[in-house]
């Protein structure tokens, strides 16, 4: 004879049905972080007693805990994640990345009370988002972003454990993916020609050329003042927020990147300074009409509207980053610097150009390029390099 089952906590509800027969129903009910008592209706006996199990659990945690966790829920825990952390150490675009993100987790999540959040809720959000649309590399980033959340509930003691750690991420599809076009010397000058000749931007040349010559990250040549350029070497102090706004010190170095400057952009620099109506010290080298530094949207509206269309124009696909990328790979053909120096110029990693540029580093191992003669020989080609000193003159 099997033991009769524990129905400890649950209510039994007997039905008579029209045909004379019993139809047993079983009543869970839980407290609620409003304070209300919602109940939850269960046919099977079984099934009623793994939620009454489960609220039990909950309880125990609620009560091992500071009072907090009665009422905290998830949007709760980000919040005081929010103000606690993010808002003190993270940069603002890290920000607005999160903010989006909470925006689409909040529905989703937000009024769970935190402390009954289990794995496999986490698992069962995972799988909405993606039966929703959501691509595997945003469902990862929210769940990334929801792991930093509990996290710092854990630290705080809201939570008896991090639910999300444990639960696998979305795997990316693999896509076809055309290698990163680094355009040539030729290329570089032709799309500088185009700009300044078809397009009438004479900054749009003088940033491509600082931006292969020199490799800055484009946050870091929005933030350049004139007073960071000493003649022959220029010194990233600064990088520019989404804002516009100005933060001290490079993506990773808190006292900045120096970086030597070639002789062309050397050239284009100083005559982009006898052109520019806003040459002293203290202004940006790229500015605003107003002189003020570019913002995100001023720097998104300059990239769709001059720099793609003018590559665009000369046969080659490239992104405001693609610069840097240019830099980097041509540093790199030209075998003059060690990947430790080259990585040291651009603020970055030998790790990381061994990762990004190994096809590259093989392509050169034994030819190597003369940097400097392949741009005066496009600049002869294409008479480019007089197109800014023309201005000036």
């Amino acid at each position: 004879m099997s033991p009769k089952p524990d129905l400890r906590g649950i209510e039994l509800r007997r039905r008579r049905r029209a045909d004379g027969s019993v139809r047993m129903t079983y009543r869970v009910r839980a407290v609620a972080v409003d304070g209300s008592r919602p109940g939850k209706t269960f046919t099977d006996v079984e099934a009623a007693i793994e939620e009454r199990d489960r609220l039990d659990v909950i309880a125990a945690r609620i009560a091992a805990g500071p009072p907090a966790r009665a009422s905290m829920t998830v949007t709760g825990l980000r919040d005081r994640w929010w103000n606690g952390h993010v808002l003190r150490e993270l940069a603002p675009r890290t920000q607005n990345g999160y903010r989006h993100a909470w925006g689409e987790l909040q529905p989703r999540i937000g009024d769970r009370l935190a402390i009954s959040v289990a794995r496999r809720d986490i698992k069962q959000l995972r799988i909405d988002m993606l039966d929703d649309g959501l691509g595997p590399g945003s469902v990862n980033y929210k769940l990334t972003m929801l792991h930093a959340i509990f996290q710092h509930a854990l630290e705080d003691d809201l939570v008896e454990f991090n639910p999300v750690a444990g639960v696998r991420k979305s795997k990316r599809v693999k896509r076809g993916i055309l290698p990163r076009q680094i355009p040539s010397a030729m290329r570089v000058e032709q799309a500088r020609v185009h700009v300044m000749r078809e397009m009438a931007s004479p900054m749009t040349a003088t940033i491509i050329s600082l931006g292969v010559h020199c490799g800055h990250r484009p946050s870091e040549w929005r933030a350049l003042r004139w007073f960071d350029w000493t003649g022959d070497a220029i010194t990233s102090a600064a990088v520019a927020e989404p804002d516009g706004t100005l933060r001290i010190g490079s993506k990773t170095n808190s006292a900045g990147v120096t970086r030597s400057m070639p002789p062309a952009s050397i050239e284009d620099l100083t005559a982009w300074r006898a052109v520019t109506p806003y040459p002293a010290d203290g202004d940006p080298i790229f500015p605003r009409a107003d002189g003020t530094h570019w913002n995100e949207e001023d720097y998104k509206n300059w990239a769709g509207r001059k720099l793609t269309p003018c590559f665009a124009a000369v046969g080659c696909v490239l992104t405001p980053y693609g610069l840097r990328h240019t830099a980097i790979s041509l540093l790199i053909q030209e075998g003059r610097l060690s990947l430790t120096q080259i990585a040291e110029r651009h603020g970055t990693s030998v790790e990381m150009i061994s990762r990004h540029y190994a096809h590259i580093v093989a392509a050169y191992a034994k030819g190597k390029i003369d940097l400097e003669a392949e741009f005066r020989k496009a600049r002869r080609a294409t008479r480019s390099g007089g197109g800014l000193r023309a201005m000036a003159t």
